[in-house]
């Protein structure tokens, strides 16, 4: 469930655990990673490329008449 990007608040739930401390205790070893790619991902979203024109966000506007 991890690899697969579930957040660890539903492996939590899915699993029953009482607590996201048990969670966390018992499988953060396989979230190792985890930080690097949010980090990356973050990073991906303020690329220039990656936003959207300030332009394309104006409404467009009405014909006079």
């Amino acid at each position: 469930m991890i690899e697969a990007g579930m957040h660890p608040k539903v492996i939590q739930q899915r699993l029953g655990h009482s607590s996201i401390k048990t969670t966390l205790h018992r499988y953060g070893h396989v979230m190792e990673g985890l930080d690097e790619k949010a980090a990356e991902a973050l990073d991906a979203s303020w690329m220039p490329e990656a936003r959207v024109p300030a332009a394309s966000l104006a409404p467009e506007p009405v014909p006079a008449g």
